[in-house]
């Protein structure tokens, strides 16, 4: 990074099997190596800290996974303080926490005076709201942000999880990439970066932009808050969005079978997911009454967002 660049961290997120986990290493590799001495590369790796076990109970209980993605947040929180040598407890009632930020702290080490950390994040993340709960962090940290979707299809990245000598269950892959949501443009998400793990330019396109959120500077909390219209009751807005995600999950099969190449069926389940969010958004912007809500016709909205 330039010598004039800040702290950041950067969020890698995507399917299991994707290849994020090998990239987070080859961007960990190329920082020691390139960047000045300023700079202090980490990582903060999901799988490391909640075995694949625990992430397989997880799948079929939702609480239990949203508790342990908290106490995640909770410790990698504590252990950005204990790295910049600032005080910041962990409750101690808290002992899946604890436990993490042990397991940090025994791969790393405080920042010197001159130096600056490069925070590396690998996990899934499949929703926004997940990936958003970092950038808050960060945020908070005044750290830099920036985050890389590592793309893969999804049967590839089936294929590659079977090989792993401890694989993530296949239904549950299959969930992450049935809910998967892409990122959008919303300033929070200015600099987002989409790569394959195994191009050759993946590198240097993440490099560059781990410069620019360095040469940005830290995020600060907004001046005011922005209004938004008022929210609709969330069993509705519940309701469309399964209806959505059933709509195009039939939608996908439909492709799976048509004969069509791999490539083809992975940009018509992007074109598929990118669809969805617009007919979310555009339905929650929509001041409906109740009775106005049961007349939306789902099929078409989408087919609309589609172009088709």
């Amino acid at each position: 990074m330039s010598p004039e660049g800040g702290s950041v961290l950067v969020l890698f997120f995507g399917l299991p099997g994707s290849g994020k986990t090998t990239l987070v290493n080859r961007i960990f590799e190329a920082c020691t190596k390139r960047f000045d001495s300023r700079s202090y590369p980490c990582i903060i790796s999901y799988d490391s800290l909640v075995s694949t076990s625990r992430q397989a109970e997880m799948a079929h209980n939702p609480g239990m996974a949203k508790e342990c993605r908290q106490q995640l947040l909770l410790a990698a929180q504590a252990w950005l303080a204990w790295v910049r040598g600032t005080d910041m407890a962990v409750p101690t009632s808290s002992e899946l926490a604890c436990t993490m930020l042990k397991q940090l702290q025994s791969c790393s080490r405080p920042l010197r005076p001159d130096e600056r950390a490069l925070v590396l994040v690998d996990d899934n993340l499949y929703y926004r709201s997940m990936r958003k709960e970092w950038f808050k962090l960060a945020r908070n940290a005044s750290l830099g942000f920036c985050q890389v979707l590592v793309a893969c299809p999804l049967e590839e990245a089936i294929r590659r999880n079977a090989s792993r000598e401890l694989p993530v269950p296949e239904p549950s892959i299959r969930v992450m990439g049935s809910r998967f949501e892409l990122p959008r443009e919303e300033p929070w998400e200015e600099l987002t970066r989409t790569v394959a793990a195994g191009e050759p330019e993946s590198l240097e396109c993440v490099l560059a932009l781990v410069e620019r959120a360095s040469l940005k500077g830290p995020l600060c909390p907004p001046e005011s808050p922005v209004p938004v219209p008022k929210p609709l009751p969330p069993s509705r807005r519940h309701c469309w969005d399964l209806e959505l995600r059933a709509i195009v999950s039939r939608f996908i099969q439909q492709v799976r079978t048509s004969g069509c190449s791999q490539a083809q069926v992975a940009d018509r389940c992007i074109r598929l997911q990118k669809a969805r969010q617009v007919v979310l958004d555009r339905l929650r912007k929509i001041p409906y009454e109740e009775e106005d809500a049961a007349k939306v016709d789902l099929h078409v909205l989408l087919n609309e967002a589609l172009g088709e």
